[in-house]
């Protein structure tokens, strides 16, 4: 899933939960244990889904963190030049590479 999904998928769990507590608020009752039981697990699948929203956010900090090092326009201007690429720049060209592939298109030039 990506981070669109799980937060939304985060906001209808917490929806869910809201709706069990005010159902019981409005008759003015405490919990019973079939809702404290539904309560529990949605509780405990919305930690589960902070802990994927964390996950995903380290990942994409730490890619981030990797493509500070990665500049187009040097690689442009090294490939006008007839230059040879960086290890950086040619990681990228290579995922580029990669990616074109996995979608059916070819690579040239």
């Amino acid at each position: 899933m990506n981070s669109v999904e799980l937060l939304d998928k985060r906001n209808q769990l917490k929806i869910q939960a809201e709706n069990i507590l005010s159902s019981a608020e409005k008759e003015v009752r405490v919990l019973n244990d079939l809702e404290i039981e539904k309560f529990e697990a949605l509780k405990k699948e919305m930690e589960d889904t902070d802990r994927q929203i964390k996950e995903l956010n380290n990942k994409l900090k730490t890619s981030t963190r990797s493509m500070e090092n990665f500049s187009l326009l040097k690689a442009i201007n090294d490939v006008a030049n007839n230059r040879q690429l960086d290890e950086r720049s040619q990681s990228v060209v290579n995922t580029g590479i990669e990616e074109m592939r996995k979608a059916g298109l070819s690579y040239s030039g």
